[in-house]
């Protein structure tokens, strides 16, 4: 409302609700714009009004109503017998549009019927004459349309219409009302809004039975045993003294083992400790000269 008058969407104002925010949009002001903005708001348990907005909107000095020129100045005298010699006469004026009479509505252009796909988008138009300025409502299977995020209603003058995001899931014909309603009078349209169901690809598909991962594991535990492995796992365990007994034997193999290489060192150190022995032998003994 704008000081008690009902405010509508039109040329530059826009009314949105979405999803419970209501916004009045003013794109673009004059100065008769000032005044008190407020809101109401009402359902079937009451109505409620919100806090008054003043709004002063100041006028621009877009034209010039006074000369900078000085008075009886040559350029004060030429624009002063251009401006006369621009003066219309009553022959200048051949047609004066005629105020537009109070009137019920009428639809000038009706909303047209659509089939379309499940989940698609779609927008019915219309066009609607008639003052004061009528207020449209839509229905769908006499259900009342409201505006949301996936729905949009707007109203641009005498032009409207509703738009849908998503077409919901209503299979087959279904009935679309607009009415347009002013202090004259009421008028409706209808059409019908044809949902198809879309086509689905997944009888086509191939069904796979998804794996169950503990009957693999299960599986994986069933293991077909072979005679070795048989007789390996039912073969008698030796005692704890019998394996002592083994792991001493084995240990003193480790101590008393000597590689091939070793064996061979110690043959020929062996040897050469005797032949230096037979060399001392053989070696003269020394005389007492010396000699």
């Amino acid at each position: 409302y704008k000081d008690d008058n009902l405010l509508s969407s039109g040329t530059r104002f826009r009314v949105t609700n979405d999803r419970g925010l209501a916004t009045l949009d003013l794109l673009h002001t004059i100065a008769e714009d000032s005044g008190n903005y407020w809101c109401r708001v009402s359902n079937s348990a009451g109505q409620v009004d919100s806090h008054r907005a003043p709004l002063n909107c100041i006028a621009g000095a877009s034209v010039i109503t006074q000369s900078n020129l000085l008075q009886g100045s040559e350029g004060y005298n030429l624009i002063k017998a251009i401006e006369e010699a621009a003066e219309p006469d009553e022959n200048d004026f051949r047609y004066q549009e005629e105020e537009e009479a109070d009137s019920a509505p009428q639809f000038d252009v009706k909303p047209q019927a659509a089939t379309i796909a499940e989940g698609t988008p779609v927008r019915f138009l219309v066009r609607v004459s008639g003052k004061p300025t009528p207020k449209l409502t839509w229905y769908l299977n006499e259900e009342v349309i409201e505006s949301d995020s996936m729905t949009k209603i707007y109203s641009d003058g005498a032009i409207n219409y509703l738009e849908m995001g998503r077409c919901p899931a209503l299979q087959g014909s279904n009935k679309l009302r607009v009415v347009a309603q002013n202090s004259l009078g009421q008028t409706e349209a209808e059409t019908v809004l044809t949902v198809v169901l879309a086509e689905d690809f997944r009888p086509d598909l191939k069904h796979v039975q998804p794996e169950n991962p503990f009957k693999k594991m299960m599986g994986l535990r069933k293991v077909n045993c072979t005679p070795e492995l048989n007789k390996a796992l039912t073969r008698t365990k030796a005692s704890a003294q019998t394996i002592m007994e083994m792991e001493r034997d084995t240990e003193m193999k480790a101590r008393l083992y000597r590689s091939p290489e070793v064996i061979e060192a110690e043959k020929m150190l062996d040897q050469l400790a005797l032949n230096l022995r037979k060399a001392e032998i053989k070696r003269p003994a020394p005389t007492q000269n010396g000699e």
